[in-house]
């Protein structure tokens, strides 16, 4: 005779997927989380592009400026 019954085996079964499960589910938040804080640098670094576009494009405005007054001068 067998120590294990069906039902035992199916609560064994259902308990071993329900562990299997919740471990899935962690490593998912997880990788979720690092997901967004990717997304959270990337967002930073794309600011700090368009920051540095922006002073670029006032940096040239300045020398086109300067050299217009030498010009002139």
């Amino acid at each position: 005779m067998s120590i294990f019954t069906v039902s035992s085996l199916i609560k064994l079964a259902t308990a071993i997927c329900n562990k299997a499960t919740l471990k899935a589910e962690k490593q998912i938040t997880a990788a979720n989380k690092r997901k967004v804080a990717l997304a959270m640098k990337i967002n930073e670094q794309d600011a700090t592009i368009s920051t540095a576009e922006r002073e670029k494009r006032i940096a040239q405005m300045m020398v086109k400026r300067l050299d217009m007054d030498e010009d002139e001068a």
